[in-house]
């Protein structure tokens, strides 16, 4: 018995189990299966503190407990292969009928991250549904749970609807389909964007301020100057900084035709939002439309050791809480839409990105429950990655050739014109680069497979080492030329120094992935992507896993000695 809540407990369940020599080689999950009828009275009480305590309850048994074991099974150097289940219900939008949950959808984030960061795990996710009572259903759930279970992981979003195994796939939209003289949006309308002086934000707000004229009311976190302010303001800061930067957006804005209301709200207040509303009605009127674009973007990357309660908090609350907020704060509203701004990561995932990607996926499936029940559309866009001055962390985070696939600004705000064109589509994900290689790539861990036919070729492609403002210095032991030898054949790079950074030799994620799975085999320890992150030198990786390698012997020392 332990506590999903208590971090330190799942320690002690994987130390109780090597201490009788049990190595867990399937993991399977069933927490996040919860009775609709909870399901249902949730959905019945639209009060947000309720709201808030039924989304924790959620995350204490889904998101938190697989992101804590995941933690757990880094710290007790768990290398064997291990096959992670989730079992879920109620989370995918299959039949339309559904009850759907997103407060547990969250735990879909690990899902996607857990094996990017850990190459001995793969996991994947079973949803069912409960139709019917009785023994006859339960029989056929267990049949089908247990083939999974004892089946190789071939599919990693796994739905069971009666009879039938639906796994998830994606269809490109046909640009035929798309008529784009027939849009959402009204010449003149009245637009509500939250983060509306953010990168994407903005972008969108320049685009309806230059095409409708619109009357915008951008919402922020941090408070602006009064109006009368903005000329002293300006004169007296430079460009640097940051409320200058803002003010000049919204000037930019009104000498392109809009009206600009700024208000200063945290998206995930009530009353802070009611008030927000209110202004904006009293000045505008109606609202024709609502974009959701606020996030925290620059406290998104974490790797899985380092996540916490408090980081995860973090990201999700302009995207989940936010989204209670402004469901309260617009019911009764007649919107044309309501656009959300989500993210690729809630299909790709990204190294770093557990608790970002949790966050997102919680917006998409929001948006199929709701509109599941109500009369104006909620669209969720998941937007990959836009240009920014944080472009070059996400390179190195999300990997694979993000400099050539980055979305420009312009390209983002073509794709915009043409979903807001599109009448019955809930979800689009917009990807810079074809859609399925990716998720071969990221998801399935197709490399894993090719590894040995990769390397051997680069043995016979190797380059000269890049011009460095390091000095070469070749390694100086064993355990320094083994990781050197790794390097140089992972990166094609014929001599590879000890204080050499694996970025600036042209490393990647993808290939860091490689990497840190040859290590693994060499050295028989357990290493996640974080160690190549802190430690990019191969002179730092050698004194990191020669730290690993003592403090394993010290803990084996320890066990004999209290065994005895």
């Amino acid at each position: 018995t332990i506590n999903p809540q208590q971090r330190d407990d799942y320690d002690a369940l994987i130390q109780a189990l090597r201490e009788q020599d049990w190595k867990p080689q399937q993991i399977a999950h069933f927490w996040s299966i919860t009775p609709d009828d909870i399901l249902t009275h949730q959905e019945q009480n639209g009060d947000i503190q309720l709201k808030h305590q039924f989304f924790e309850n959620c995350q204490n048994l889904g998101f938190y407990s697989l992101l804590f074991l995941a933690q757990t099974l880094e710290q007790q150097n768990i290398i064997e292969q291990i096959k992670l289940v989730v079992i879920t219900n109620n989370l995918h939008d299959v039949t339309g009928s559904e009850n759907l949950c997103p407060d547990k959808a969250t735990i879909l984030g690990p899902c996607n991250v857990i094996p990017q960061e850990y190459l001995n795990i793969t996991c994947s996710c079973i949803d069912i549904v409960f139709t019917e009572s009785g023994n006859k259903q339960s029989q056929r759930l267990v049949k089908y749970l247990l083939s999974e279970l004892a089946a190789p992981v071939t599919d990693r979003l796994i739905a069971y609807r009666g009879n039938l195994r639906w796994i998830k796939s994606y269809d490109a939209v046909d640009k035929d389909d798309i008529i784009t003289s027939k849009t959402k949006l009204r010449k003149g309308g009245v637009y509500l964007i939250t983060g509306g002086l953010g990168n994407i934000g903005f972008a969108m707000s320049e685009y309806l301020a230059k095409t409708m004229q619109a009357k915008l009311i951008l919402l922020g976190r941090k408070d602006i100057p009064e109006r009368n302010q903005w000329s002293q303001w300006l004169l007296t800061h430079d460009e640097s900084n940051e409320v200058s930067h803002k003010l000049r957006k919204v000037i930019m804005l009104e000498e392109l035709g809009a009206e600009v209301q700024v208000i200063s709200a945290d998206v995930a207040n009530k009353q802070q939002m009611q008030k927000a509303i209110a202004l904006a009605k009293e000045r505008f009127g109606e609202i024709n439309g609502v974009i959701h674009a606020a996030g925290i973007n620059d406290d998104a990357y974490y790797s899985i050791q380092d996540t916490s309660i408090t980081q995860s908090q973090s990201q999700f609350h302009p995207k989940v809480y936010g989204l209670f907020a402004l469901e309260k704060v617009l019911r009764g509203q007649k919107l044309d839409f309501c656009l959300l701004t989500s993210s690729s990561s809630s299909v790709l995932g990204g190294m770093g990105l557990t608790s970002y990607s949790a966050a997102n996926i919680f917006m998409d499936v929001y948006a199929h429950k709701h509109n599941q029940m109500n009369s104006f559309p909620y669209i969720c866009t998941n937007w990959d990655t836009w240009q920014s001055q944080d472009s070059e962390k996400q390179d190195i985070t999300l990997g694979l050739a993000l400099k050539k696939i980055r979305m420009t600004p312009q390209e983002g705000i073509e794709v915009l014109r043409r979903l807001l064109s599109i009448n019955t589509t809930v979800q689009l994900i917009i990807s810079a680069g074809e859609l399925q290689p990716r998720i071969d790539e990221w998801i399935k861990r197709e490399f894993l497979r090719n590894k040995k036919a990769t390397n051997e070729e680069n043995l016979f492609s190797n380059y000269q080492r890049p011009n460095l403002q390091t000095a070469y210095v070749p390694p100086r032991n064993e355990i320094e030329q083994k990781i050197a030898t790794i390097w140089q054949n992972n990166l094609g790079v014929g001599e590879v120094g000890i204080n050499d950074n694996f970025f600036e030799l042209g490393g990647n994620s993808l290939l860091g992935i490689q990497i840190i799975s040859h290590l693994r085999e060499t050295f028989q320890i357990n290493l996640s992507m974080r160690s190549l992150f802190d430690k990019p030198t191969i002179a730092g990786m050698s004194n990191y896993i020669e730290n690993i390698r003592d403090t394993t012997k010290k803990l084996l020392d320890f066990s004999s000695i209290t065994s005895s």
